[in-house]
C-alpha cells in the first residue's frame, strides 16, 4: 500500500475512533481514500503505461471492483483496530495518537 494512503487511513482512523457513530464511518472513509488513489493510479498509468509502479492500490485489490475495494477498506480498518488494541494494552505510555506510519513500519 502506498505510504500516503496508509497515512490518510491512519489519520481518518484516529480522528473518528472515539465516537461510536463516527467509528462506523471509518471503513467508508478508507474506501473513499482507496477509490481516489486508484483513480489517480489509473490516470498516471494512462500517461506512462511503461512505468513500473510499486506499492499501488491496484496491486492491493487486484482489479477495480467496488465489493473488493470495500472489503480491503474493512480489512485495513480491522488491522488498525488490532494495532490500537496492542498499543493500549501492550506498551505502557503509548496513546492512540501515537499510531502513525512510522510506528507501523517499526513494528
Amino acid at each position: 500500500m502506498p505510504l500516503s494512503v496508509l497515512e490518510e487511513a491512519i489519520s481518518v482512523f484516529r480522528a473518528n475512533i472515539f465516537s461510536i457513530s463516527d467509528r462506523k464511518q471509518i471503513p467508508h472513509l478508507i474506501y473513499q481514500i482507496l477509490e481516489r488513489e486508484l483513480l489517480l493510479e489509473e490516470a498516471e498509468g494512462l500517461k506512462d503505461p511503461t512505468q513500473e509502479k510499486r506499492n499501488t492500490v491496484e496491486q492491493l485489490i487486484g482489479h477495480r471492483d467496488q465489493a473488493e475495494l470495500f472489503e480491503v477498506s474493512k480489512r485495513i480498518y480491522g488491522g488498525l483496530q488490532v494495532v490500537l488494541e496492542f498499543m493500549d494494552k501492550g506498551v505502557k505510555g503509548m496513546l492512540s495518537g501515537d499510531l502513525s506510519v512510522l510506528l507501523l513500519q517499526e513494528i
